[in-house]
């Protein structure tokens, strides 16, 4: 069939593609591709080379292959000093006209004709306003990616292409089994959406390359009957002026595959960056012609725009939550401004006019004279220079990293395909990972939580008395102002999902049970008379570095509240929903503006005692649901070995052909999520008790 056949071809092409990258001319075939983009860092004096990360991966029965599904003698790719770099030292610089994205032209995609390049491929459209545009931005770069990938050698970033991974780790390549696995998480439900959606985007491009083909065969057909020349003019003239994509630039409707789409969305995901540029449609005012500069200059700064791209070279710096590890911001320039004496290679004869720059850095120099070295001790040791007495930031022949920013563990997982840290006693990723390569360095070590910023969910369900059923209603009016949901009774299982074959124990809904705990902290019996067994419920995102966020104390003054106090709350709702204001009010509470006559209506309500007795309740509840979900999951695994056994081989077979992740290294990701999640919760509920 023409999906099976398609699903080999691209699984080949994926093979290829793996043992391309491990070829050293790939790598040199990047390089001249850097040095024609005037970023190879060697010639620009950067301090960085593209280089090997070490494999320290234990090659064994229950170790994956390793993040980039290769062989265990593989590794990812990184960025190493090529000297001592000090704190607050430039490390990259990547001018916006060579990144890629498609709403500016790539720096050599200008062909040397007069005629302009073709425009991306859709739903790419420059005549949609940018509120209807805006949602359309990460589905644009996505088709440009694959477009380009289509086109082979002819694509002019095709080194660039080559030189990303084949496959990567994210949920996007789990397979069912592995997705599975989430069940002992809070995630599943958002793997299983993530997949659902990437299937129905696909489809839709789909359907959207067919038609747009189609209606480009109609005009060529209009053109040659009317004597025109296809353009749909009719004027016999091909316009050299006029950029059109024509079929031979558009990935065919039969070489569009889901397994080229879920790359391009991997590869977005993983690498994109928000890219500021100037609006081309709005660079008139009076510059015409060709020259760049001229046009450039007639820009304002309302002009700037942004869209999601990939920046190449940069986007190689693996992760580290380290206080020495790089931090990046895009700044505008004109092209031609050769005013900025901090840069030495603006304004050099040669050196390409820019539109903005993305520049690396290092962070300035801590206050101490310690140095920071890598290991995060207190001395200076061996990292230190022997004449100053301070160490560099970064050691000649070190890998540089950079800080990917305030993320959790699940959405380094979802969108980096990693999780920084893991279980003891076992594999786990450190602070070496290569999460953009997926193939990171791993260690037996210690059970230990390397994301300083890690955030965890906890769910809080609305309780239901019949005894009260119009406080009931009221709370329901302002959990739909509160971003509260209703879900139904699925059959047990943790969050409404039963556990799959193997489950001995089916549990009831976990909202129920959320449900039945706030009502029996308010004196009653949750009994349900929603329709079909509802629950209503919310997901906080709560972290140790703020114990109690806005959200947090929403959810559970509306969850415990008396009659007084959810009055209180319909009246003002507003007040709550806005931090500033809220903030605002309880810094006045807390100046003494309580008029003392019990009222509730002055001041803004705070959490007591019944609030940190159902979050302790939920605290428990989910490491139960933790616990009990990881014993289902091992009997489960014990009561069907020979069937696991024989998935596993077929999914380390489809892991080498590039389908999906290896799904014993995808336990593996499970696993150390499963522990970062409870490692936080329970660091963020030591800071919760301790604001009482």
């Amino acid at each position: 069939s023409e999906s099976s056949s398609s699903s080999s071809a691209a699984a080949a092409a994926a093979a290829a593609a793996k043992e391309h990258r491990d070829d050293s001319e790939v790598w040199d075939r990047f390089s001249e591709w850097l040095k024609l983009c005037g970023i190879e860092p060697a010639a620009r004096g950067f301090p960085v080379e593209v280089r090997k990360t070490p494999s320290q991966l234990q090659s064994s029965s229950s170790s994956s292959s390793s993040g980039s599904n290769s062989s265990s003698s593989s590794a990812g790719f990184g960025l190493f000093a090529t000297r001592d770099i000090d704190y607050g030292e430039t490390v990259l610089e990547i001018p916006v006209p060579v990144m890629l994205c498609p709403y500016f032209e790539h720096r050599l995609m200008n062909g040397e004709d007069s005629a302009p390049p073709p425009p991306p491929p859709p739903p790419f459209d420059p005549n949609r306003s940018a509120e209807e545009d805006a949602p359309m931005k990460p589905l644009c770069l996505v088709m440009m990616i694959a477009n380009e990938r289509w086109k082979g050698e002819r694509s002019k970033v095709r080194p660039y292409l080559d030189a990303l991974p084949s496959t990567y780790s994210t949920p996007l390549y789990w397979s069912r089994g592995s997705v599975l696995e989430l069940y002992r998480t809070d995630h599943l439900k958002r793997a299983v959406s993530l997949q659902m959606i990437t299937v129905w985007e696909y489809l839709q491009m789909r359907d959207l390359l067919k038609r747009t083909h189609a209606e480009r065969a109609a005009s060529a057909e209009v053109g040659k009957k009317g004597g025109g020349d296809g353009d749909g003019d009719g004027d016999g003239d091909n316009d050299a002026e006029t950029a059109t994509m024509d079929d031979d630039d558009l990935i065919p409707v039969e070489s569009f595959t889901y397994e080229l789409f879920r790359w391009a969305t991997a590869a977005s995901h993983t690498r994109q960056n928000l890219i500021p540029y100037f609006d081309r449609s709005v660079g008139k005012k009076g510059a015409g012609g060709s020259d760049a500069v001229a046009v450039a200059a007639s820009y304002g700064a309302e002009d700037v725009r942004q869209a999601y791209g990939l920046v190449p070279l940069w986007d190689m710096m693996n992760h580290e939550d380290t206080d020495r590890a790089c931090k990046s911001d895009v700044s505008m320039i004109d092209p031609g401004d050769d005013d900025d004496d901090d840069d030495e290679n603006n304004g050099k004869e040669g050196s390409p006019p820019r539109q903005g720059v993305l520049v690396c850095r290092t962070p300035a120099q801590p206050n101490s004279n310690k140095g920071g070295d890598a290991d995060g001790d207190d001395d200076i040791g061996d990292n230190a220079d022997a004449h100053t007495g301070k160490a560099p930031c970064f050691r000649k022949g070190e890998e540089i990293k950079m800080y990917y920013g305030d993320r959790s563990s699940a959405q380094l997982l979802f969108h980096s395909g990693f999780v920084h840290g893991g279980g003891g006693g076992r594999r786990r990723r450190t602070s070496s990972s290569s999460p953009r390569d997926d193939a990171g360095t791993t260690t037996t070590a210690a059970a230990e939580n390397l994301n300083r910023n890690d955030r965890a969910v906890i769910r809080i369900a609305l309780p239901n008395m019949e005894c009260t059923p119009g406080l009931d209603r009221i709370r329901e009016m302002l959990a739909a102002k509160f971003g509260f949901r209703a879900y139904g009774d699925q059959g047990g299982g943790v969050g409404g999902s039963g556990s799959g074959s193997g489950s001995a124990v089916v549990r009831p809904h976990v909202g129920m049970v959320l449900a039945q705990e706030a009502a029996s902290i308010l004196g009653g019996t949750h009994e349900t008379n929603r329709k079909r067994e509802e629950v209503i419920l919310t997901d906080v995102s709560v972290s140790p570095r703020e114990a109690r966020s806005d959200e947090l104390r929403r959810a559970l003054l509306l969850c415990l509240g008396d009659r007084d106090e959810l009055t209180h709350l319909l009246r003002n709702a507003d007040r709550y929903l806005a931090p500033k204001k809220l903030e605002d009010d309880s810094a006045a509470a807390a100046a003494g503006k309580n008029n003392g006559d019990g009222g509730i209506d002055d001041d803004l309500l705070e959490l007591g005692e019944k609030h940190r007795r159902l979050v302790a309740r939920i605290v428990e509840g989910t490491r139960e649901r933790y616990d009990a979900a990881a014993a289902a999951v091992a009997a489960s695994k014990r009561e069907n070995a020979e069937t696991i056994s024989s998935r596993t081989e077929r999914s380390g077979a489809a892991a080498t052909e590039g389908l999906w992740l290896d799904e014993t290294y995808a336990r593996t990701l499970v696993d150390d999520l499963a522990y970062c999640d409870r490692i936080t919760l329970e660091r963020w509920h030591d800071a919760f008790v301790s604001t009482f």
